[in-house]
């Protein structure tokens, strides 16, 4: 079998979860014998590079000035990404398997080269909220519906509301042009069937998977450390753990490490602790993957504090893997994810004395019994293999 794998970006340069698994996915695959070719994107030179039965195609698709362009373009038309969608096209392949569709890989051009068996992974909410994360930016709140006073701030509304018309009937090709949509989390699964996107007889339930050979061994003993991990945007909460050290209640062993959630809010958050408050807290800010797995098994938990319903994002089962007990807000795949594994306790984002408590019982001897939960957990869900098994049966489904 031939696929062709489409990805917005792809390791090297892949950051985002998403990226990372298609990855991971291409090489498992690979190790089974089929031949994969990834159509990507690059920040850096075009190019093609072989390794084996996998090959990876880099193209310049990305657009420029995109807080210019973003709110014209959406996720409808991509004019750079002609070059990337005509090789798709002219390829002989069996299927062809999206993994989202974001800035690089539009719907347009890239529904007129899907002509075969076709499989699209959802990695994010972009097909039922134009943000691809339910959260009005400007409004600062959750997302309650699609249209563009919540998806366009003031003065980009008119174009929006040509903008989101225009998507609606590209969605609809690529709905009819895909066979089998892949959500890695029930949640996902129900919000593209109650949003009107799509049928749930189209859509297969496959965990994600990571390559367990990459985390690191555990240490003999853990910090009392609690690790935030998540990109510089609002509805990543990164604020939440200063918040709890401005109560004054959380026990006085734990203290905090953030990555990757550096920003004004969280500065200007920090600033106004006391001395000995802003002693248990670090901005580590952006680091390489490697080093967030050394983070994580030497943290006594992650926190994930979102204000939105995420998918299923990675950070959560490199967290099991790496025996990390989760402490998460109660909505989205991850809420799901924490309450199957029994590795971590589900809280109120609203509730902030239940977050100091269950920091507290870590520290003072839950930690052990979730840990084992975590780790037992990710052995027998979430390795590569497992979810690659899962990928390959829709395959098989779609082809015969």
């Amino acid at each position: 079998m031939k696929v062709a794998m489409v990805s917005n970006f792809f390791p090297p340069e892949a950051k985002g979860g998403a990226e990372i698994y298609a990855g991971d996915l291409a090489n498992e695959l690979v190790a089974r014998g089929i031949e994969v070719d990834v159509i990507t994107s690059t920040r850096l030179r075009a190019r093609t590079e072989r390794r084996g039965n996998l090959t990876v195609k880099f193209f310049h698709s990305l657009p420029p000035l995109p807080g210019v362009t973003s709110d014209f373009l959406g996720y409808n038309f991509n004019p750079w990404a002609r070059r990337l969608s005509r090789d798709l096209a002219r390829g002989t392949y069996d299927l062809v398997h999206v993994h989202n569709v974001n800035s690089s890989i539009m719907l347009s051009p890239l529904l007129g080269a899907l002509h075969g068996p076709t499989v699209c992974h959802i990695h994010d909410h972009w097909p039922v909220c134009y943000r691809g994360v339910m959260y009005d930016t400007w409004n600062q709140r959750p997302c309650v519906s699609e249209r563009s006073s919540c998806c366009f701030n003031p003065g980009r509304r008119t174009i929006g509301r040509l903008n989101l018309a225009l998507r609606a009937r590209l969605l609809r090709r690529l709905k009819d042009r895909v066979h089998k949509f892949i959500t890695p989390s029930q949640h996902m699964s129900r919000a593209l069937v109650s949003r009107g996107f799509v049928n749930i007889d189209k859509i297969r339930f496959v965990r994600l998977g990571l390559d367990l050979s990459k985390v690191p061994k555990e240490p003999n003993s853990r910090s009392n450390g609690f690790l935030f991990v998540g990109r510089n945007v609002r509805y990543k909460n990164a604020q939440f753990p200063i918040g709890l050290l401005s109560r004054g209640h959380v026990d006085s062993r734990a203290f905090f490490k953030i990555i990757g959630g550096d920003s004004w809010d969280t500065t200007n958050a920090i600033a106004k602790l006391n001395e000995g408050q802003r002693a248990r807290v670090r901005i580590l800010g952006p680091v390489p993957r490697e080093a967030v797995f050394e983070e994580l098994v030497r943290s006594r938990g992650l926190l994930l504090p979102s204000l939105v319903p995420e998918n299923s994002p990675l950070i959560a089962h490199e967290a099991l893997a790496c025996g990390t007990p989760i402490l998460c807000s109660d909505t989205g795949g991850t809420r799901e994810l924490v309450e199957e594994s029994g590795a971590g306790q589900v809280l109120s984002i609203e509730d902030a004395g239940s977050w100091e408590k269950a920091i507290g019982a870590l520290v003072n001897g839950s930690f052990p019994e979730f840990s084992r939960r975590a780790v037992g957990y990710a052995r027998s869900n979430l390795g590569i293999a497992k979810s690659a098994d899962g990928v390959m049966a829709v395959y098989d489904e779609v082809c015969r």
